[in-house]
């Protein structure tokens, strides 16, 4: 007996080389099904035997057409017990699925002649459409091709993660060591994997990985450190990996990316950044150019090395665009010369190693009382003479932002931990603060948070949690430097106790 939700797969029997191509090959692997209670259940038309053609490639393997041997039951079946006592009677049938059609064969020769048709006039046609994108760097659009042959983004995201996401082990690229290194405030990468993140790590500095949800650009302001932002997030996250020519529309253009957007030219107006491991045939950079052009300025340059650039790019990309090209010549493809270039560099650029940067973190208690605290020393706009007007915003919030009257709000947490006399007076009087503030709204004596009241409280809880991450993760890795022969299930221990004592003492001294 097969256990609830147990899956059975079907049996290979042989695999047959039919043809080799310019790239690849094609296959076809002769299974044989298992029939479980699923299909007795549900038809009388039973799968025995299928062949799966598919076009094997060295970077992917794409379904071309199945053809199935079924056997149809004539036989009048009343139970279980009459599907394995009874003689059964019934007949064979062959039918192929392509392009998600169900077409029943009449004969081999049918199947030979039908097939042979379809892939004489469609193997040129899908092979030219892979090379043209490869050809042309048209990668998005390369895997949007891809992600329809296999059939769904899921199979796309798979076959990357097996390709993509197991680095081999011991990796010291020397780019990602020297990048490691400098004391760069904070990383935006397009990569999929973890690797700046595992450099990092050995340099005794704790940076935290956000993707790039609108959550995760809350952080984002003038002065924000230890941060990596996944700006394509990760192969983890399949509905929100950037991949495809699709991803880019949703991603750069559509109104769902606005906010991405709007950060990322934040990003570049308050920062000086530097672009390294990008051609201008990558989608990011045209946006980028698109940014620089809107928001040049000689305080905040944007830094580029890349291979390859002429001095007349050069002019223009500076009188454009504000971005400073640092060109090499990578004639050999392996940009040896790169290489070279971080290392004149790394003689002129203070390591963290011998400068090692310090974060000034606010802990506070993992309760409610602690966090409205954080949010009344964020908040900016509101006239706030005292913590009232935070504890209110983050109560109303605790609370599922439901419309609130004066009455109830004074027994919701944490307000209720106060004991003030004319406390609903005060309350009426900061509630006005915040409505005039557009941080509250009122109707009919009830109060609720407005949009932006919401996001105030978010993006406040947002960075009060990164602030302990990086805290706390700092933490983990400096124990480990110290002691060497730590198990993971030591750090972690100590880590607790490290969170529970001073989110303690923290609580006692703001109360």
């Amino acid at each position: 007996m097969l256990k609830k939700k147990k899956v059975v797969k079907d049996h290979k029997i042989k695999e047959y080389l039919i043809e080799k191509l310019s790239v690849g090959k094609v296959t076809g692997c002769v299974y044989q099904n298992t029939i479980t209670r699923h299909y007795i259940i549900n038809s009388k038309r039973l799968p025995l035997f299928y062949i799966n053609v598919s076009w094997v490639k060295p970077i992917q393997t794409i379904p071309l057409y199945y053809i199935i041997v079924y056997f149809n039951i004539t036989s009048k079946i009343n139970s279980a017990k009459d599907l394995f006592n009874k003689k059964i009677k019934g007949e064979f049938s062959i039918h192929t699925i392509i392009n998600n059609k169900d077409i029943p064969l009449k004969s081999n020769i049918v199947v030979n002649k039908y097939f042979m048709k379809y892939f004489t006039m469609n193997r040129d046609k899908i092979q030219d459409s892979y090379e043209k994108y490869l050809t042309d760097k048209k990668y998005p659009e390369f895997f949007r091709l891809a992600e329809s042959d296999l059939g769904s983004r899921t199979a796309l995201v798979n076959t990357l993660i097996t390709l993509l996401a197991s680095p081999k082990k011991d990796t010291t690229g020397y780019i990602y060591d020297k990048l490691s290194q400098w004391p760069f405030a904070c990383y935006l990468t397009t990569n999929y994997d973890d690797e700046i993140k595992r450099h990092l790590d050995r340099t005794g500095i704790h940076y935290d990985t956000l993707r790039n949800q609108k959550k995760d650009f809350y952080v984002i302001r003038d002065g924000v450190t230890n941060c990596i932002f996944k700006l394509h997030s990760d192969l983890k996250y399949p509905e929100e990996v950037v991949i495809t020519s699709k991803d880019y529309q949703h991603l750069y253009i559509d109104d769902h990316g606005r906010y991405y957007c709007d950060k990322l030219r934040q990003i570049f107006e308050m920062f000086d950044v530097l672009i390294i491991g990008h051609s201008l045939s990558d989608p990011d950079i045209d946006y980028i150019l698109r940014i620089a052009r809107k928001t040049a300025s000689p305080r905040h340059p944007i830094y580029m090395i890349a291979a390859d650039y002429t001095k007349a790019e050069e002019t223009e990309f500076f009188e454009k665009y504000n971005i400073v090209l640092l060109p090499y010549s990578n004639t050999d493809g392996k940009h040896a010369t790169l290489k070279r270039i971080l290392s004149t560099y790394d003689r002129f650029i203070i390591s963290r190693k011998r400068n090692r940067p310090t974060t000034q973190v606010d802990i506070s208690d993992d309760s409610n009382m602690a966090l409205s605290l954080f949010l009344f020393r964020k908040l900016q706009g509101a006239d706030i003479s005292n913590n009232i007007s935070s504890l209110i915003l983050f109560t109303i919030y605790a609370s599922d932002n439901t419309w609130l009257p004066i009455d109830e709000l004074v027994t919701k947490s944490p307000l209720n931990t106060l004991r003030k006399n004319d406390l609903v007076n005060t309350l009426v009087c900061e509630l006005n603060s915040l409505v005039r503030a557009s941080l509250v709204e009122k109707v009919n004596d009830k109060y609720q948070l407005t949009h932006q009241g919401i996001e105030t409280v978010e993006v406040c809880h947002t960075n009060r949690e990164a602030e302990s991450s990086r805290a706390y993760g700092q933490f983990s890795i400096d124990l480990k430097t110290s002691f060497e022969n730590l198990t993971r299930e030591e750090g972690d221990l100590c880590r607790k106790l490290a969170e529970e004592t001073i989110c303690t003492v923290g609580f006692i001294k703001v109360i």
